[in-house]
């Protein structure tokens, strides 16, 4: 069976980012693959040389882009009204 076809969904600078991103288009059912082209020499980051990709099938782009517009929208902590925020 062929590889299904692949997308570029969205290039990321750091790892952490990238991380979070993974993660919330995993949970929400979405194949996605992390392409690292990191390469930094301590420290100074060289660009594009730093840069992280995550992609997606063909099929799943649509739904991968509102689940990533969606997970980039949310509020942070600090953008939450007092009564919203758990503060334990």
């Amino acid at each position: 069976m062929p590889e299904a076809e692949r997308v570029l969904l969205a290039t990321v600078m750091n790892g952490e980012e990238a991380s979070l991103l993974e993660g919330a288009l995993r949970a929400a059912g979405i194949d996605v693959v992390v392409e690292s082209r990191r390469f930094s020499q301590e420290p100074v980051q060289f660009g594009l040389l730093g840069d992280i990709r995550l992609w997606v099938t063909a099929e799943q782009e649509g739904v991968a882009r509102k689940a990533l517009e969606s997970f980039q929208g949310e509020p942070t902590f600090a953008e939450m009204p007092p009564e919203l925020a758990d503060d334990d």
